[in-house]
C-alpha cells in the first residue's frame, strides 16, 4: 500500500473517515462474537476455508493477549472464558463482504453456560481524614443529598478502523480520543516495536467521546488480520452491532451527608457511592479519584469519610465519562452545596461568596490553591451578568406563594448556580504512560517540521501555532508542516478527554522554539530540537489524604442556568445559560467558544430530556482574562461540571419537586411532587 498516495488523497478531502482509507483492494474484516454474557468455550468448528478466507483466534496472537488501560485488561479475543455478551472470539477477513458474513454464519460454536449467575468482582476505595463522627455530633444541622445517574449509551455510533500494511510497518486509520493507546496496544499484540506502528487520527463525532478502548481493540483485530493476510484490512461495527453489543457509561448512585455549623459552613462530609460497570472499566482509578474530588467541589472541608465501590457486571467494558468522573462528583457536590445554602437561609450567590476558598487557603479536602486564583472575581461577574440575586429572590417568592394563587401560571421559573474546577492531565499514574514530547526539525532549506503526538493536533490549533512559528522564526507559513508521528516511540500522552493536550503541548512548543532560535545562529542546518514533559515527580499530592496539588494546571468556571417549567406539560424550557470560564490564554477565541457551546449542548442533553419543540437556551459565554499571559488550559470540559448542577437546582426551585436523578423528565418532576 502506497501510504504517501493515501495521505495525498486524504489531504485533498477525499478521505474523511477511517473507512475511506486504503482504496478498493482491502479485505473486509469481521468478528464472531459471543451470544451469551458468561460461559466457557468448549468447541469451535470452522467451516471449510477457501484460500480467500483469513481467520485469527486467540491462540494465534503472537504477543499480548489483552490490551491494557491502567490496571484494567481487556482480552483481544476470548480463548476460554466469556466475560460479556458480544465479546469477540474470532477475527476473520475476506475480499467480499457477503462471503465473509456467509462464512461467519456457518461457524459452529459450543459454549457451556453456568447454571446460576455468578457475582461480579467488587473494587472498593476509602478516603478518610479527621473524626467525622465527632464533628457530626456537634453540628448545628445535618444536610443530606443524593443523585442517581443511570447507565447510558453514546448514540450507538459504529466504530471503524482501517489497517494498511506497508512492508514491515502498519498504518492505523481510526477515530479515537486516545490514538497513542492504539499504537501501544497494536505493538504489544503483534509483539513488534512501536516505531513500526503509525496512527492517523480522525476527528471525533463527539468532543466528549468516551470510546477509549473500542478503537484500540478493533485496531488490534485489524492489525492481526493484516499481518496474517499481508494486505490491508477494513473492519468496523454496524449500527446493529452497536445496538446489541455497544459499551455504556456506568451507572452511579451517590449519597452525601454534611455537618454544617450555625453560619452555614461545611464542617464534615460523609459520602458513599456505587459505580455499576461492565466487565472491565478502563481508567477506573482515575474515575474514582475524580468522583471523590468532585464531591467536595471548591468548598473547604477538612474532616470527611468517603466510601466508593465499583461492581463489575457482564456487559461490555464501560466507557469513561466526558470528564472522567468529575462530571459525577461535581453534580453531587454542587447540589449538596445549594442545599446547604438553602438551609442556611442564604441566597446561593451570597453563600458561595462566603464559602469559596480565600486566596492563600485551600480548596475542597486540602487542595493547594493556584497563585492567580480567579474564582471570587469570576463569581461576582456571573452574579451581576445574570442578575442572579433579584431573579432568585423573585422565583423563590413565587414558589412559596404558589399554593395561594387563584390562577395557575403557564410557567414557573427557576435559576441555579454552580462553581467548578477541572484538572488538566492525569490524576493517577499508569506505568504505560510516558512523557509528552514533541520535536522541531529545520532542514537544509530552512523548512520546519513539527513532530507531535496525534492527539495534540488539530487544524485550527495548528494554524495558530503556524502563525506563531512564522512570526518568531521569520519563515513563510507554507514552509511549516506538522507530523503526527511521535518523535520517540517510547512516549505516550493520555486521552484528550483529560484536557492535557493544549496546555502541555503549547508549553512544549514555546520551549522548543526558544531552543531552536538559540541553535539557529550557532549550529549548521539541519537542526533538531526535542522537548519532553513527564509527570512532575516533585509535585506534592497525597492521594490518601487528598492534600497538595493533584494537577499542574486547573481550569475554573462559574455557571448559572435559568429555566421555565410548563405547569401543564411539566416540560423544562432552558432559557439562558451564563458561563464564566478561566482557561488561561485562549489561543482561538472563536473556536474555543464553539467548542464550549458544543459541550454545553451535550451536557444539557445528558441531564435533561428536552422535547423536540423546545429550542436551545441562550448561551452567554465569557472567558476570564486577568490581563497577564498564562498557559492555555482545557475549557471544553467545564460545561459538563457546571451546567448539570445549575440546571437541576433551577428545576428544583421552579417545581418544588425532589429531583434526585437525571436525566430530568416530566414524569420525574410529577413523581417528585410538583
Amino acid at each position: 500500500m502506497d501510504e504517501l498516495k493515501t495521505l495525498s488523497t486524504r489531504m485533498s478531502g477525499r478521505i474523511r473517515f477511517p473507512e475511506d482509507a486504503g482504496g478498493k483492494k482491502l479485505l473486509f474484516g469481521g468478528l464472531l462474537r459471543s451470544t451469551v454474557p458468561t460461559g466457557k468455550i468448549k468447541a469451535i468448528k470452522l467451516p471449510p476455508s477457501a484460500s480467500k478466507i483469513v481467520s485469527v483466534k486467540a491462540a494465534d496472537i503472537p504477543g499480548a493477549a489483552y490490551i491494557e488501560f491502567g490496571k484494567e485488561h481487556i482480552q483481544v479475543l476470548a480463548e476460554t472464558d466469556i466475560l460479556w455478551h458480544g465479546q469477540p472470539i474470532l477475527a476473520v477477513a475476506c475480499p467480499n463482504l457477503d462471503d465473509l458474513e456467509d462464512w461467519l454464519s456457518r461457524v459452529e460454536m459450543r459454549i457451556e453456560t453456568p447454571r446460576s449467575q455468578q457475582p461480579g468482582m467488587i473494587v472498593e476505595i476509602l478516603r478518610e481524614k479527621g473524626i467525622p463522627a465527632r464533628v457530626f455530633s456537634k453540628a448545628s444541622q445535618v444536610i443530606e443529598e443524593s443523585i442517581s445517574i443511570p447507565a447510558r449509551e453514546d448514540a450507538r455510533q459504529p466504530v471503524s478502523v482501517t489497517c494498511l500494511k506497508d512492508r514491515a510497518n502498519f498504518v492505523i486509520h481510526a477515530s479515537s480520543s486516545w490514538p497513542a493507546a492504539i499504537r501501544r496496544s497494536v505493538a504489544a499484540v503483534l509483539k513488534i516495536d512501536k516505531s513500526r506502528i503509525s496512527v492517523k487520527p480522525y476527528e471525533l463525532i463527539s468532543k466528549s467521546n468516551g470510546r477509549i478502548w473500542q478503537p484500540a481493540l478493533l485496531a488490534c483485530h485489524a492489525a492481526l488480520l493484516a499481518s496474517r493476510a499481508k494486505r490491508g484490512i477494513r473492519i468496523g461495527t454496524s449500527i446493529e452491532d452497536a445496538r446489541l453489543f455497544d459499551a455504556r457509561y456506568p451507572e452511579v448512585e451517590l449519597q452525601i451527608r454534611g455537618a454544617v455549623d450555625a453560619k452555614g459552613h461545611i464542617l464534615a462530609i460523609e459520602a458513599d457511592f456505587t459505580v455499576l460497570a461492565g466487565a472491565a472499566f478502563p481508567l477506573q482509578e482515575e474515575f474514582l479519584e475524580r468522583i471523590i474530588l468532585g464531591i467536595f467541589s471548591v468548598y473547604p472541608c477538612r474532616s470527611y469519610i468517603v466510601k466508593g465501590k465499583v461492581a463489575y457486571g457482564q456487559q461490555a467494558p464501560s466507557m469513561v465519562g466526558p470528564a472522567a468522573g468529575f462530571e459525577i462528583g461535581f453534580l453531587a457536590g454542587e447540589l449538596f452545596a445549594s442545599k446547604v445554602a438553602q438551609n442556611s437561609v442564604a441566597q446561593p450567590g451570597a453563600w458561595r461568596k462566603e464559602s469559596i476558598p480565600r486566596i492563600g487557603g485551600f480548596c475542597g479536602p486540602g487542595i493547594t490553591m493556584p497563585v492567580n486564583y480567579p474564582l471570587p472575581e469570576m463569581l461576582n461577574k456571573a452574579l451581576v451578568l445574570s442578575d442572579f440575586k433579584r431573579k432568585h429572590a423573585s422565583f423563590e417568592q413565587t414558589s412559596w406563594g404558589r399554593t395561594n394563587l387563584t390562577h395557575k401560571p403557564e410557567f414557573c421559573r427557576g435559576i441555579g448556580l454552580s462553581c467548578a474546577w477541572f484538572g488538566n492531565g492525569f490524576l493517577t499514574t499508569s506505568k504505560n504512560l510516558g512523557a509528552a514530547s514533541l520535536s522541531l526539525t529545520m532542514d537544509l532549506g530552512g523548512s520546519l517540521t513539527v513532530n507531535m503526538p496525534s492527539a495534540g493536533t488539530g487544524a485550527p490549533l495548528q494554524q495558530v501555532w503556524t502563525n506563531a512559528i512564522s512570526s518568531l522564526l521569520g519563515i513563510e507559513s507554507r514552509r511549516i508542516k506538522f507530523s503526527n508521528d511521535s518523535p520517540h516511540a517510547s512516549n505516550e500522552q493520555g486521552p484528550s478527554i483529560l484536557g492535557q493536550d493544549v496546555s502541555v503541548y503549547s508549553r512544549l512548543l514555546d520551549q522548543a522554539l526558544d531552543d531552536l532560535v538559540k541553535k539557529r545562529f550557532r549550529d549548521p542546518l539541519p537542526i533538531m530540537v526535542t522537548r519532553s514533559k513527564g509527570k512532575n515527580k516533585k509535585k506534592s499530592w497525597n492521594s490518601e489524604r487528598l492534600e497538595g496539588s493533584p494537577f499542574e494546571t486547573s481550569s475554573w468556571g462559574v455557571g448559572i442556568a435559568e429555566i421555565a417549567l410548563s405547569t401543564t406539560t411539566m416540560e423544562v424550557h432552558p432559557l439562558h445559560v451564563w458561563l464564566i470560564i478561566d482557561g488561561g490564554s485562549v489561543l482561538m477565541p472563536d473556536n474555543a467558544k464553539s467548542s464550549v457551546e458544543s459541550s454545553m449542548e451535550e451536557a444539557l442533553n445528558w441531564c435533561l430530556i428536552r422535547p423536540r419543540n423546545v429550542s436551545l437556551p441562550i448561551f452567554d459565554i465569557q472567558f476570564h482574562s486577568p490581563g497577564v499571559k498564562r498557559a492555555p488550559k482545557d475549557i471544553s470540559t467545564l460545561p459538563w461540571l457546571l451546567l448539570p448542577a445549575a440546571l437541576v437546582h433551577a428545576v428544583r426551585q421552579a417545581s418544588g419537586a425532589l429531583i434526585n436523578s437525571i436525566p430530568i423528565s416530566p414524569e420525574k418532576i410529577h413523581k417528585g411532587g410538583f
